[in-house]
């Protein structure tokens, strides 16, 4: 039986086919760009390769046609934009091939078969963009941000210094006299690829001086472009409405995430579901809109949430990326936006109610606390409300005291501050030697009830056994006071050294593998994980969530980053408003 179409069916078709314009118009740009590089090379290792790829755009056999090489070539860098569907990307990608275009033919002699080809290509490039137009609509940085307008003359007038150098030391050896303005003028040509009077002569100096400004010229290109297809970022800009209703949520019972009071860390964005049942708290790092931990609110409010998070992260031409979240959510995002999972480590869960110090699994534990015992430390624990403003001051400052390095780690399960009035209902354990304080914790709340572990400091001269001490009195303590569950420390990669896999977390490349050996063994991995381990906790997998493979190292980095392993990068553009 024949298959008809419909007018609707035919209108759908072509929709589905046009919103695969920006992949497909990427990989013909990248592959463009490779080509090139290979038209680049010495005309020597070039003809081992082929004469073939004269029938590329970008490739020429004249100087005077370079500038449209140049123009292929900056094609190459433009793809991720036009991947990302940034309009910008695909303005200038119009623009370059319009300019190849041009030059093409008015450098054409005769068109015969070899250069009717690029044309053709060319062409048919420029009309595919022009049909996908519509599926370009992410937006890049803003281009009004003073930083950036002044990088761009730092990095311009720094190239037609060192042109104007190369040009006018080309012409003392060759006893030219020319005037400044005319040594600029060719150092403007140069940098587009356009020979000067200075490259007529047929020698090595000439074609050094030319291929110098050309390599100029295309640096200075790749660097604007970057600066111009940077995907924006965002600084939060937390009111204390905003956080009022975060708390709200926090304390309604919805969320059984430990790491859900760490979304009130102040850099970092909210994004609501339309009811405002559920949220996200996210950070836009080096292009990457990193969640942290699980959603916070009603369960079933996930799925529209999580796609209105795919839908922000496309807008802004950003990676979605998820970090620390549980295997419940892994199971959702996947489900959803169908990210892939990678097992970053556990979190240590005590059950205070079954908690005992009793048995040979808590012998290292009884000694030392013991051994705290005997240098007689002395055990407090109370609210954040009830501390003095001096009180207070004084905790701050040893936590800066005793902080190692000069950033507070853990983005998303930290809070990176310590008895703030904003956090009144934390709790501080803290421990004293003959009236000095020696070391303490910080709890925030977890759900209604719960404790999550947020901050560990203590003085380096402390009595052996003190965390272990502050740890078990806490424990303790809570018992008495109705909390079940203290979440403590995140172990990082903590199956690397048991050798085994869970269930939910699907494969990964033996690379992500690597890295996460390496990262391993440059961090505090081991040592968390036999420290906690030593409390017989119950373990939490967590994970880092991203789109593709492809994505997997600059959605590690953004984290590395945002955990301050990494330094971040200054920003040379005008952040956004947050979406609330």
């Amino acid at each position: 039986m024949a298959r008809t179409f419909s007018a609707d069916s035919i209108q759908d078709m072509g929709r589905n086919v046009r919103t695969k314009v920006p992949k497909v118009s990427a990989a013909i740009c990248f592959l463009l760009g490779i080509l090139d590089f290979i038209a680049l090379m010495p005309i020597g290792l070039r003809a081992h390769i082929g004469s073939e790829f004269e029938v590329v755009p970008g490739v020429f056999e004249n100087a005077v046609a370079a500038s449209a090489a140049s123009a292929a070539l900056l094609l190459w860098f433009i793809a991720g934009g036009l991947a990302r569907q940034q309009q910008r990307a695909w303005q200038i990608a119009m623009f370059l091939l319009t300019l190849s275009f041009s030059l093409r033919l008015w450098t054409a002699q005769d068109l015969h078969s070899r250069a009717l080809a690029p044309l053709v290509i060319n062409m048919a490039l420029l009309l595919l963009l022009w049909w996908g137009r519509t599926e370009f609509h992410a937006v890049s940085a803003p281009i009004s941000g003073l930083r950036l307008k002044l990088a761009v003359i730092a990095l311009f007038t720094i190239s037609m210094l060192t042109g104007f150098t190369f040009i006018s030391i080309r012409a003392h050896a060759i006893h030219v006299n020319q005037s400044i303005s005319t040594r600029l003028s060719e150092v403007l040509q140069g940098l587009v690829g356009l020979p000067t009077p200075l490259d007529i002569e047929d020698s090595r100096s000439a074609d050094l001086v030319y291929y110098s400004l050309l390599g100029l010229g295309l640096t200075l290109g790749l660097i604007i472009l970057y600066l111009l297809l940077r995907a924006p970022f965002e600084t939060a800009m937390r009111t204390r409405n905003s956080n009022e209703r975060l708390n709200q949520l926090l304390k309604s019972g919805d969320t059984s995430d430990s790491l859900g009071y760490f979304a009130l860390r102040p850099e970092k964005g909210i994004l609501w579901s339309d009811d405002h049942r559920a949220c996200i708290s996210y950070s836009v790092i080096q292009g990457v809109m990193m969640a942290s931990g699980d959603p916070i609110g009603d369960l079933s409010a996930w799925p529209e949430l999580i796609e209105r998070f795919g839908t922000h992260s496309r807008a802004h031409s950003w990676i979605p990326a998820v970090a620390g979240c549980s295997d419940l959510s892994a199971q959702a995002w996947q489900n959803t936006l169908g990210l892939s999972t990678f097992e970053i480590g556990d979190e240590a869960v005590v059950n205070t109610q079954e908690f005992t110090q009793h048995g040979r699994p808590m012998k290292n534990v009884r000694n030392a606390v013991a051994r705290a015992n005997r240098a007689n430390l002395v055990f407090h624990l109370q609210q954040v409300s009830q501390f003095s403003n001096v009180q207070a001051q004084e905790f701050r400052s040893l936590a800066d005291q005793w902080r190692q390095g000069d950033r507070e780690r853990g983005h998303s399960m930290a809070l990176g501050r310590v008895c703030h009035e904003d956090d009144p209902e934390a709790v501080i354990a803290w421990a004293t030697l003959n009236g000095d304080i020696q070391g303490f914790l910080q709890f925030v709340p977890w759900g209604i009830k719960d404790w999550s572990l947020d901050l560990m400091r203590r003085n380096h001269s402390a009595p052996s056994g003190i965390m272990e001490f502050l740890i078990v009195n806490s424990i303790e303590h809570s018992m008495h006071t109705g909390v079940e569950k203290i979440s403590l420390n995140f172990a990082p990669f903590r199956r690397l050294y048991t050798e085994s896999k869970s269930d939910s977390a699907s494969s990964v490349s033996y690379p992500a593998q690597a890295v996460a050996i390496l990262a391993a063994h440059f961090s505090q991995a081991q040592s968390l994980t036999k420290f906690s381990q030593k409390f017989q906790p119950e373990w939490q997998p967590r994970f880092l969530l991203y789109p593709n493979a492809l994505s997997f190292v600059r959605v590690a980095s953004a984290y590395l980053r945002a955990e301050a392993f990494l330094p971040r990068p200054r920003n040379w553009a005008t952040p956004l408003s947050p979406t609330r």
